[in-house]
């Protein structure tokens, strides 16, 4: 139980960082929104925005760029999922908030990341915006400094065992795509190399030249 409360409070300190850099001038805890996002392979994003009373949420996502899909998540203010869509072009999360719900905390997030992240390379942008009601800044606020003055805990023996082990599976994510783009790359210059010179084994080719990939 010690560990999650630890995690959750990570995260809502995490979520706590997105504020800062996407708020309106007028208002120093209030998001403006829409907002620009970017994901890829490796990279989620998430905003934080804040929820002081009940009522609706609205979050609404737009891709551009490639036809990949994307997971939206909308975490309340202990950091558990409310709502999960996942989709390729526009998303919605719906929800209402209810009291039980800020008792929990007022910082609530938005997370959007690739839906299949172990796919192909690629990246995909949009927008997000978020519908909520009127925030209690000076609540907020006090929420944030008690937040802040806690101490850090540090990391326990499982949280850094998950790290190494989502790092040890991205490495060999990455491996794996180089091969099979290498392999790809190869076959491609045997069927060149038989279709020019029309012979019927195959095609001694050099090795391929070093790009610092892992071996």
């Amino acid at each position: 139980m010690l560990s999650l409360i630890r995690y959750s409070t990570a995260l809502v300190l995490s979520a706590l960082a997105t504020i800062a850099p996407t708020v309106a001038s007028a208002s120093p805890l209030t998001p403006q929104w829409p907002q620009k996002w970017s994901v890829n392979n490796q990279e989620p994003a998430g905003f934080g925005f804040p929820v002081t009373q009940p009522g609706p949420v609205t979050v609404t996502i737009e891709s551009q760029g490639p036809a990949a899909p994307i997971t939206a998540v909308l975490l309340d203010g202990s950091m558990q999922t409310v709502q999960q869509q996942s989709g390729v072009g526009g998303l919605r999360l719906s929800h209402v908030v209810t009291p039980a719900e800020l008792r929990a905390g007022s910082i609530w997030q938005v997370r959007l990341k690739l839906a299949q992240p172990a796919g192909p390379p690629v990246t995909v942008a949009g927008i997000v915006a978020v519908q909520s009601p009127p925030a209690d800044e000076a609540a907020v606020q006090r929420e944030i400094d008690v937040m802040r003055a806690r101490p850090r805990p540090a990391p326990s023996p499982e949280a850094l065992a998950r790290a190494k082990a989502d790092a040890d599976a991205g490495e060999q994510a990455v491996r794996a795509r180089f091969q099979q783009q290498e392999q790809q790359r190869r076959e491609a210059l045997d069927q060149d190399a038989r279709a020019r010179y029309g012979r019927g084994g195959p095609v001694a080719l050099p090795p391929a030249p070093a790009t610092g990939k892992p071996q």
